[in-house]
């Protein structure tokens, strides 16, 4: 009975966020803070402990939100429960880590992973929405996580069919940091080390004759198409002239969504936008320690290490790369990496769905010793 209770407490995290029953300034619902409540006292009435570095240091970033809060003495309502969000997906790895410490299995995994991608497509075929996932680069990135894992378990061809059937799910969801995470540990796992040039020919064979269309509107050829370091660079700095004239936040970033250029590519210069302007605000020694504080860019900062960066300073990002430090070099580099590359362009941790999978699997592979494709 309380596997079957721990499992559903799981489910229900997994899938709740979905619903979007949340604020329009800090992304919090009612349920989820209900959900901090119902771990909290699983936590503490079924006494699970956990005392890894991993954990420590989890916390130890939830500490610096709250301590940062403190310290720019700003307990704006918004702030308040943007730390609460914060700390509501750590301890759901906490209670993750300790419900399944010596139960998770291969089988457990795939069966989360082919669920999640039967309700995506249907409802995507049929709703054009992406149910169970709140946002399109939420399920992007869940497919080029599960996608690696996959690749770098088997280590075999059922592995690498599992891994194509995730590009194109990414590929389909026309996302581009999810992409290139997977095709740059592809390159590096397969064909720089193992020198195996099959599966990787054979996928670009296909994405050059889908369909011409198709692939003309794909957003990274069309990013790719259109680079320029000169015109990256000439967008940072007009991005931070004009953050420094700017009087609010959302004024700047959200009154005029156009190019900071002649040309480049709009999402870019959005984030630039949103960097620049944190960048402006951290203006004293106590900020740029601890940063603006949590919840400084609402529900979207579109890099979860920038953010972490920006509202925790440098304090809170010793933290998170001693955190991710301490990962890549385990035995888990391939799936770690995909994580990295991620998170440099989507928020990727302030996701309840893709924390909840990045714990699980890099606990799958603690406990089952796997060793990786690049050891």
């Amino acid at each position: 009975m309380k596997k079957i209770k721990s499992f559903l407490i799981i489910l229900i995290i997994l899938f709740s966020s979905a619903l979007k029953l949340k604020s329009n300034s800090v992304g919090v619902s009612f349920l989820e803070v209900v959900f901090i409540f119902v771990i909290i006292n699983e936590l503490f009435v079924n006494k699970f402990v956990y005392k890894g570095r991993f954990i420590k240091l989890l916390f130890g970033i939830v500490f610096i939100q709250f301590l940062s809060l403190f310290l720019l003495i700003n307990f704006g309502f918004s702030r308040i429960l943007y730390a609460v969000r914060f700390l509501e997906y750590f301890l759901i790895a906490y209670y993750i880590w300790s419900v399944f410490k010596n139960k998770l299995s291969i089988n457990l995994l795939s069966t989360i992973f082919a669920l999640s991608s039967l309700v995506f497509l249907i409802n995507n075929l049929a709703n054009k929405n992406y149910l169970p996932f709140s946002y399109v680069w939420e399920a992007s990135t869940f497919f080029s996580l599960y996608g690696v894992f996959f690749l770098d378990y088997f280590k075999n061809r059922k592995g690498k069919f599992l891994f194509f059937i995730c590009l194109v799910l990414v590929y389909f969801t026309n996302q581009r940091s999810p992409l290139v995470s997977m095709l740059i540990v592809y390159i590096y796992v397969e064909i720089i080390l193992k020198k195996k040039w099959v599966l990787f020919s054979t996928i670009l064979f296909i994405f050059s004759f889908v369909g011409f269309q198709f692939f003309e509107n794909n957003r990274l050829v069309v990013f790719i198409s259109s680079f320029s370091f000169e015109n990256i660079k000439l967008a940072i700095n007009t991005a931070y002239e004009y953050a420094i004239m700017s009087s609010s936040y959302d004024e700047f970033v959200y009154g005029d969504r156009l190019l900071l250029t002649d040309e480049g590519d709009l999402s870019l210069h959005l984030r630039f936008k949103k960097w620049a302007y944190a960048l402006s605000d951290m203006n004293n020694v106590i900020r740029i320690i601890f940063g603006n504080g949590p919840g400084y860019f609402g529900g979207a900062a579109d890099s979860s290490i920038l953010r972490v960066f920006f509202e925790t300073g440098i304090l809170g990002i010793i933290l998170w790369f001693s955190l991710l430090i301490k990962l890549v070099k385990k035995r888990y580099f391939p799936f770690i990496i995909c994580v990295i590359i991620n998170s440099l362009f989507i928020d990727t941790f302030y996701s309840s769905k893709i924390t909840f999978l990045t714990v699980l699997i890099i606990m799958f592979y603690e406990n089952r010793g796997r060793i990786s494709s690049l050891q």
